[in-house]
């Protein structure tokens, strides 16, 4: 009979560490965070499952290199996969850039992007706006505006002025310097499965147009309306400070440039269409939309648009095959004004 020995833990031995010493070990510790986020921040440029971040440095790229166009596309995220700029150019002629981002910008990145596009190109010779409803009173995130290519102080300057408290500005920097804090979620995604990368990565065209196919579930379409149902029977409608400030930007650069905006309420599911608290928040836009703009703000749809659950991905997103009927009625009804604007000159 053989007698083991009980395991014994090594001894740890705490060795003695001058000053120094201990600066090159935190400044190696430093340099390891420093190179984990830069490699991380490269990966996610490349290849990042992030939708919305796609979107966004997608959008802003192609602000800067898009080159001259006739119509430019401005709003959120239901306008960036609902409105196809191919189209609508093939209905109202000349070449439109879809330049839709997120709602969590609110109107801010409308007005600086037509902004920056008029210091780089001049005036266009329409803006289209693409809103969901429910963008108009939203409070502002100021971590999400870390994916606009802008720095701080810029977005001080810029015309709605956007600034942070110290928390936000902490939150404003890890966000966009810190990939692996903000990012864990689609670098675990692309560390542990990457075959589902490809997936799930937004396809952008070079007109900014991001089709989305596959419909929600009924289920899924019915519990996102009951949500949204209960958002407009709370909120009344109203204004954010910053929106009423963008879009007063947004009407002052179309009447020095002389250019029409057109505005275009967001597609909806036909659950959603009728709920008398929508359409008291969409009669309610419009009025504020003409007392403010005047004859310079188009309304392009009087009634907003439903589509069954078998084109929507939720209660305000839809399919690329009813963008297809959405980019024909707004294209159509653009046409319409536009007729009759020149019909009425003398």
């Amino acid at each position: 009979m053989s007698l083991q020995t009980p395991y014994q833990p090594p001894d740890e031995t705490l060795h003695p560490a001058s000053p120094a010493q201990i600066l090159v070990l935190l400044a190696m510790v430093g340099l390891l965070v420093v190179a984990s986020n830069a490699v991380a921040w490269g990966v996610l440029k490349v290849a990042s499952p992030n939708i919305s971040d796609v979107q966004v440095v997608r959008k802003w790229d192609l602000l800067e290199r898009g080159g001259v166009v006739d119509t430019l596309i401005l709003g959120d995220s239901t306008g960036n996969q609902g409105l196809d700029p191919a189209q609508l150019d093939a209905m109202i002629g000349g070449r439109s850039l879809n330049l839709c981002t997120l709602g969590n910008f609110m109107l801010v990145d409308d007005a600086w992007m037509l902004q920056r596009y008029i210091e780089r190109h001049g005036p266009p010779r329409r803006v289209v706006l693409v809103h969901a409803a429910n963008v108009w009173n939203r409070p502002v995130h100021p971590a999400s505006f870390a994916t606009i290519p802008m720095g701080l102080g810029e977005m001080g300057r810029r015309v709605p002025s956007v600034t942070f408290k110290t928390k936000q500005k902490v939150e404003f920097l890890m966000r966009r310097y810190i990939p692996i804090y903000y990012a864990d979620q689609s670098l675990r995604l692309m560390a542990m499965r990457p075959w589902l990368v490809p997936r799930v990565r937004p396809v952008i065209t070079e007109r900014g147009f991001m089709p989305r196919s596959g419909a929600a579930s009924p289920e899924v379409i019915e519990g996102d309306v009951n949500e949204a149902v209960d958002e407009y029977e709370r909120r009344k409608f109203g204004v954010a400070r910053v929106n009423e400030a963008a879009l007063h930007e947004i009407v002052r650069l179309a009447e020095s440039g002389d250019f029409p905006i057109y505005y275009v309420d967001a597609m909806v599911s036909d659950r959603l269409v009728d709920v008398p608290a929508y359409r008291q928040q969409v009669d309610a836009l419009h009025a504020y939309l003409r007392g403010l703009g005047g004859d310079r703000i188009k309304i392009v749809l009087d009634q907003p648009i439903g589509f069954a659950d078998e084109y929507m991905q939720d209660s305000e997103h839809i399919t690329v095959e009813a963008a297809a009927k959405y980019t024909e009625a707004v294209g159509l009804r653009i046409m319409e004004i536009g007729a009759g604007e020149t019909e009425s000159k003398p």
